[in-house]
């Protein structure tokens, strides 16, 4: 703790843009830059204290299984996630491909708390959409096409020169 800390002090005084990154902060940050990572794909937030769920991903274990936003994740592995930090949360949920992962669900529409058992996949985080949000591009009426990027990361270059090419092949005239 003690180097971490000096490590973190001598750094914070070069300029505003450096900073000492422990582990687990590097590996977050490596998994948004590499565009992938093993987990269940869930998008999770603390609302009101509680672990609440913002989306699935499509075409992950968490969407497979049914899970909504809104959903109330109150349990992780049995343990309770009721004074979890968000950091905390995400690493329990985060791991190797084709692993499973326990949790515990509520739902105002349930009348008890539900489990679910997911087996963790690759991720792949698409930094790329189309202007509803997936990756189909289609075509407006007078043929623009629009492309939005999401984040920048390692895919990002590959996943936009798809994209152009897929517009330019259905008769893109323009690009928003």
């Amino acid at each position: 703790e003690l180097i971490y800390g000096a490590l973190r002090g001598m750094l914070n005084t070069l300029d505003p843009h450096s900073e000492f990154m422990e582990p687990a902060k590097y590996e977050d940050l490596r998994n948004e830059t590499e565009g992938s990572y093993g987990g269940v794909g869930l998008q999770i937030s603390l609302r009101d204290n509680t672990l609440t769920v913002i989306a699935p991903m499509e075409d992950t274990p968490a969407f497979k299984a049914g899970i909504l936003a809104g959903d109330k994740i109150i349990r992780i592995e049995g343990k309770s996630t009721e004074k979890m930090n968000l950091g905390d949360a995400v690493r329990r949920l985060k791991g190797e491909a084709g692993t499973p992962v326990h949790i515990t669900i509520s739902r105002p529409t349930l009348a008890q708390p539900k489990e679910v058992t997911l087996n963790r996949s690759v991720i792949k985080l698409d930094t790329v959409k189309d202007i509803d949000g997936h990756r189909t591009f289609p075509l407006s009426d007078n043929k623009v096409g629009y492309i939005h990027l999401l984040q920048f990361g390692e895919q990002t270059a590959g996943d936009l020169q798809d994209a152009l090419r897929k517009l330019k092949k259905e008769g893109m005239e323009g690009l928003i």
